[in-house]
């Protein structure tokens, strides 16, 4: 982790920033060279631990893609693509199941046949003929 800005007090590196999306108070704290490892939780653990499961686990994907696209820039390969999160699976979903119950309309030279099950059909025209310029073809 970078070293803390003296101005605003806290750390602004990409780890501590991607913390403070789900804790805004997040603050880092350098472990003092005189403090012991005592049993004792520091005001930065405690506000980590406070995170729930789901949250860490997409903090540290989120951390995991980071350094995947640090080391293919230095190594100068093609950046990595994010995997969608769990959220956006969900919207695409939502998006998918909202289309399929908009329908699809049918387009030129096509039309909607109801079939006894109730289920529709797009069928299309096999003779169509179109329009080329401004006579028919």
């Amino acid at each position: 982790m970078d070293d803390p800005s003296p101005i605003q007090g806290h750390c602004h590196c990409w780890t501590c920033e991607r913390i403070r999306d789900d804790i805004p108070e997040f603050v880092y704290t350098k472990p003092s060279a005189t403090a012991s490892s005592s049993t004792s939780l520091t005001t930065m653990q405690k506000q980590i631990s406070s995170l729930s499961a789901e949250s860490l686990l997409q903090i540290q994907d989120d951390l995991g893609f980071y350094l995947a696209v640090e080391d293919a820039r230095r190594s100068g390969l093609p950046l990595p693509t994010r995997p969608p999160t769990t959220t956006e699976k969900e919207a695409d979903k939502i998006a998918k199941q909202k289309q399929k119950e908009l329908g699809y309309r049918p387009g030129l030279n096509e039309y909607v046949e109801v079939l006894p099950d109730g289920r529709r059909k797009i069928r299309t025209h096999k003779y169509a003929s179109g329009m080329w310029g401004t006579t028919w073809v």
